[in-house]
């Protein structure tokens, strides 16, 4: 600290005992305001964020949010003892009363807070997060109000302050013994790709949620279609073949010949078999193809390309 700002401070402590300190939250506009000298640099930060129309998180004595020394006009390192008092900060060398804050994107499961690491995750993701660690095989995640709970593997947008609810009600429990491992990774990769597929659990059996499958229309009675694709339990050892297709799916205002397979229940809708195969000779094959490949001939039905073997 500079004699000067040393001798201001000493004026403030010993006559109107406040200090005058500035902050400024990453991204917006300086803030200029008087502290009590024993205020605690936990204390300047809230009210520094609170004048620039922010609450730290969680709202405690202990935030998530950094507190950084300003260098000029720079961000500087992370203050780590916010629970000293501005007056004993400012007695060590090289510091003064101006000071950056860095709101980080800190959100909540039931009271459990944590800060996301990226701007998307999934339940899966969430659940481990050292902060909220829950095993995902008990609990399950919800958003506030909503029933059905989030696919396990479905990335969803984090927002500073958003909150969500989880019970103990194992519904993704069985996920992880239907669902192999192989294909969990490549779901993982695709969900990262902004691919919208997930993994989920229909008594006993596993299935890839495709959602969104363009089409045209006309013929089809929509541009998208949600799709199942059933997952074998030795995949990738064993191939894929063939897909479920969420109903209503009309063709030409009516039902498409292929469209003709038995009719399954999952995710509280209706779902067909779709006779929809490789052509003879050319099987979906290990090493080469995978469950991308197979989304996509999946979407030549929609395309209405040939498979040769289905009738």
């Amino acid at each position: 600290m500079s004699t000067e700002l040393k001798e201001d401070v000493e004026a403030h402590a010993g006559g109107h005992h406040r200090v005058q300190v500035a902050t400024r939250v990453l991204g917006h506009g300086m803030e200029t305001f008087s502290v009590p000298r024993h205020a605690t640099l936990v204390e300047v930060m809230a009210e520094g964020a609170r004048l620039s129309g922010f609450a730290l998180l969680p709202p405690s004595e202990h935030p998530f949010d950094r507190l950084h020394a300003m260098h000029g006009e720079e961000a500087g390192h992370v203050i780590e003892h916010l629970h000293q008092t501005i007056e004993e900060y400012l007695r060590h060398p090289d510091t003064s009363p101006h000071f950056a804050i860095e709101l980080v994107t800190t959100f909540r499961v039931n009271t459990r807070w944590d800060v996301a690491t990226k701007p998307e995750m999934s339940p899966r993701e969430i659940l481990a997060l050292p902060r909220i660690h829950l095993d995902y095989t008990e609990y399950t995640l919800y958003f506030p109000e909503k029933k059905e709970p989030i696919l396990l593997d479905t990335p969803v947008p984090i927002e500073r302050g958003a909150e969500f609810e989880t019970h103990r009600d194992g519904r993704y429990g069985g996920e992880r013994n239907m669902c192999p491992d192989r294909a969990r990774e490549e779901v993982a990769d695709l969900a990262r790709r902004g691919i919208k597929v997930t993994l989920v659990a229909v008594e006993g059996q596993c299935y890839a949620l495709v959602e969104g499958l363009e089409a045209p229309s006309p013929p089809w009675h929509s541009v998208r279609f949600d799709i199942l694709i059933a997952i074998p339990a030795a995949y990738d050892a064993a191939d894929l073949d063939g897909f479920y297709v969420a109903l209503p799916c009309s063709f030409n205002n009516g039902e498409h010949p292929r469209v003709n397979g038995n009719i399954i229940e999952a995710l509280q809708r209706k779902w067909r078999a779709v006779s929809w195969h490789y052509p003879e000779g050319e099987p979906w094959k290990r090493g080469q193809d995978s469950l991308e490949s197979h989304i996509f001939h999946c979407r030549g039905f929609f395309l209405q390309r040939r498979a040769v073997n289905a009738p």
